[in-house]
């Protein structure tokens, strides 16, 4: 039924967490503030409030990834410069390799049958390159897709559109989405009429369908 396996990057197929986690450390140091549950929960929540507002418009890419650390380090009267933390934040980034569990075998099963695999991303264009090479993952996408180089954001319906028309306008049926985020994946493939698949453990989610686990894709194909 489906062809082409759109795959969020993201805490679908790298594990940001882990990865962020281990940046966020580093750009405190840097200022020298010890992390804390509080700080680092504190950092999250400007994080998402400001990659929300990406999705719905009100900020670019390039203000998004600069101004959360500005806004965050404000709130403890200390004045930094975005773009240096930014650039900070992701070297750190870049450098891990940690992925969700099954990635691997995932992508090697989607392989082996001929899909058509295609990465489907809001991420920084080249960090996620990096980090794709990086894990030795790059060879098993046939396609990158990422909003930055599209020029569109998931979940705006262009950024889908692009997607198809790069691939030779291919009928939408044939395409399924695989992503953690409610409001940008699985709303994103909603608007552009695709079939989603939810890889998380909300129930109030509007995909066709939903996994807890990356293996758990290979029964729905």
């Amino acid at each position: 039924m489906y062809r082409y396996i759109f795959l969020d990057l993201d805490k679908t197929i790298f594990d940001f967490d882990a990865a962020e986690n281990e940046a966020i450390r580093e750009v405190f140091k840097s200022e020298d503030l010890t992390i804390t549950d509080d700080l680092f929960a504190e950092y999250k929540q400007i994080n998402q409030a400001t990659w929300r507002k990406l999705e719905t418009g009100e900020l670019t890419k390039k203000e998004v990834i600069t101004k959360r650390f500005e806004l965050f380090f404000e709130r403890h009267h200390i004045k930094v410069d975005g773009v240096q933390k930014d650039r900070l934040f992701r070297s750190v980034l870049e450098s891990n390799t940690q992925l969700i569990d099954g990635a691997h075998s995932l992508l090697e099963y989607l392989q082996n049958k001929d899909y058509i695999v295609c990465s489907a991303s809001n991420g920084v264009y080249e960090t996620q390159m990096k980090r794709l090479k990086g894990t030795q993952l790059f060879d098993y996408f046939d396609h990158h897709f990422i909003s930055e180089e599209i020029g569109y954001d998931k979940p705006h319906v262009e950024f889908f559109e692009q997607a198809i028309e790069r691939l030779g306008n291919i009928d939408k049926k044939q395409i399924l989405m695989v992503g953690d985020s409610l409001t940008s994946d699985i709303e994103g493939a909603n608007r552009a009429k695709i079939d989603a698949c939810y890889f998380g453990e909300a129930s109030n989610h509007t995909a066709k369908y939903q996994i807890y686990t990356l293996q758990a894709l290979k029964e729905i194909l």
